[in-house]
């Protein structure tokens, strides 16, 4: 398992954020505290450039974009409902109803900073992030579950990332109804056996993993 630390040893315990949406989670979004654990740690980064794997329906994307600076570009890349059964790589099955859903996105959809979001349908393992090697400040990693995903995702967020910048990734739950073992697997084996990974942590009372860039 990954070593668990207290989210304050990323974040000034005194920091404030105004969270959007925070109040109205659906089954695939991240909980109010990771929310708000989410937008602390962009008003730290204060990124440029901001790249997130699964947008599902746009509330963490939403908060990516009304936490950063003005100039700051969001990118989001969603799996559509049509190439649920033609990804390269296998899907996690419980995967399934977060991609089969009738619009990609929708929370941020009008609002004030949609403009600030670029918004790509594909699938992540045959994604060209060509573009964004080495570009890119901060990484949020909610996609496809399975193991062969999360590494595959993983590796080339590691590509993407500058130095000193934030890779976070979701669903690090171990046990219980909600747990994805095939990502805890992926993550536990990049952190013990992956130089660039090892000082992956757990937020405490959370499932979120935070690293960052050496």
């Amino acid at each position: 398992m990954l070593p668990q630390v207290q989210w304050t040893e990323f974040i000034p315990e005194d920091l404030k954020v105004s969270v959007r949406e925070s109040g109205n989670v659906l089954d695939g979004n991240v909980s109010p505290f990771e929310l708000e654990v989410i937008s602390k740690l962009v008003t730290v980064v204060a990124p440029e450039t901001i790249f997130e794997i699964g947008t599902f329906d746009g509330r963490t994307t939403l908060n990516l974009a009304a936490q950063s600076g003005h100039n700051t570009r969001v990118y989001t890349l969603d799996l559509p409902a049509e190439s649920v059964d033609h990804t390269k790589l296998t899907l996690e099955y419980h995967d399934r109803k977060y991609v089969q859903k009738p619009q990609s996105g929708i929370r941020f959809h009008g609002t004030d900073v949609e403009e600030k979001i670029v918004q790509f349908y594909g699938d992540s393992a045959s994604f060209d992030y060509g573009p964004f090697v080495g570009k890119v400040d901060f990484i949020f990693i909610d996609g496809s579950h399975s193991y062969e995903y999360v590494l595959s995702d993983s590796l080339w967020a590691m590509k993407m990332i500058r130095k000193a910048g934030i890779i976070v990734w979701h669903d690090y739950v171990s046990a219980g109804h909600c747990c994805w073992p095939g990502l805890v697997k992926a993550l536990d084996e990049l952190q013990g056996g992956n130089p660039a990974f090892r000082q992956m942590k757990h937020i405490a009372d959370t499932a979120l993993v935070v690293l960052v860039s050496g």
